[in-house]
């Protein structure tokens, strides 16, 4: 049996006081949200962090959903473990100007060509780390379709008021099906980034909606689609977009493994790519957001962006970011 490394509430992303059909409701949703399935086609080190997050899950299901085993576990860890909740801090809006193209030039989309910079990052505003003892049960939401699942302590989600995501589930899934036909590159770092926008438009209006929450496996599928393209060839940008999915599904589940994982390729990316301002910007965001953040490290990357690449939109960004923590 694997021995969680953080707080058995907030694994299960449940209050201290929540009931037992909470926690099964809670214990249930996440573990769909890291089932093998959903990942038997992604890179295997997602595969092994999902593979021991469900050995920690059952662990906290067994303890807290046992009366007698939950008293134990709350006289010895409780009152420590509720003195240090996580917090991440809040970068400051992008407007628009976070990330206005991707290393790979979309095709068309349903017909259409869209406007590169009216469809870039809008903002890369890092959400409040979600403490699991202010959580209730959460629910899977596919897309913008709001379900309501069965089963103990399950309860309807409401939607983000008037949300428009940028591709709805049909351009999405073509996009999905061009991927794999096409199989280079250029379709799976489109396909990345899609899911990306969708997610970030969730992320930037309601980091702590429960649609954006229960949508949280999007983030994988972008990791996925990202890492395809990578093996295909695509440039050390295409790696900073993996690793700001990877920080922001880490961040979304508060998991530790996943916002280190970004780290580590957001290092990668920067090694191949020391110049890209892409790669700067994103490794620079990383790192302000982390617990605790390492703002001299960020102002490093930004100020480098700055002197590299003066005239890119990137640049533009950066200037903000320097202005906010520099001062």
């Amino acid at each position: 049996m694997v021995v969680p490394r953080e707080d058995l509430y907030a694994l299960l992303q449940v209050a201290p006081d929540a009931s037992q059909d909470e926690i099964g409701a809670a214990y249930a949703r996440l573990r769909e949200l890291y089932s093998a399935e959903r990942l038997q086609s992604g890179p295997s080190e997602f595969q092994e962090l999902a593979a021991r997050r469900r050995e920690e899950l059952q662990t906290a299901y067994v303890v807290l959903n046992d009366p007698q085993r939950r008293a134990e576990y709350d006289a010895r860890h409780r009152p420590a473990s509720v003195a240090a909740p996580l917090d991440y801090r809040p970068l400051p809006p992008a407007n628009r100007r976070e990330r206005p193209s991707p290393s790979i030039p979309l095709p068309a989309v349903g017909g259409s060509t869209r406007d590169r910079v009216r469809r870039g990052r809008r903002s890369l505003v890092t959400p409040l780390m979600v403490s699991g003892t202010v959580l209730a049960v959460l629910l899977v939401v596919v897309l913008t379709n709001i379900h309501t699942s069965s089963g103990p302590g399950a309860l309807a989600t409401p939607p983000i008021p008037n949300l428009q995501l940028p591709y709805d589930a049909g351009q999405l899934r073509d996009a999905g099906a061009r991927a794999k036909q096409a199989n280079d590159a250029q379709a799976w770092a489109t396909y990345g980034d899609m899911l990306y926008d969708n997610m970030e438009q969730m992320r930037e209006r309601a980091p702590t909606a429960p649609q954006y929450l229960g949508q949280l496996p999007q983030w994988l599928d972008a990791t996925q689609a990202y890492s395809r393209a990578l093996e295909l060839g695509a440039g050390p940008a295409t790696r900073a977009d993996l690793a700001l999915t990877l920080f922001y599904y880490g961040v979304g589940s508060n998991d530790k493994a996943y916002t280190e994982r970004s780290v580590v390729e957001a290092q990668r990316a920067l090694k191949a790519g020391p110049d890209d301002p892409r790669v700067l910007l994103n490794y620079g965001l990383i790192l302000a957001g982390l617990n605790p953040p390492r703002e001299t490290d960020a102002l490093v990357a930004w100020r480098h962006l700055i002197s590299v690449a003066p005239q890119s939109p990137e640049a533009g960004r950066a200037r903000d970011l320097v202005a906010v923590y520099g001062s």
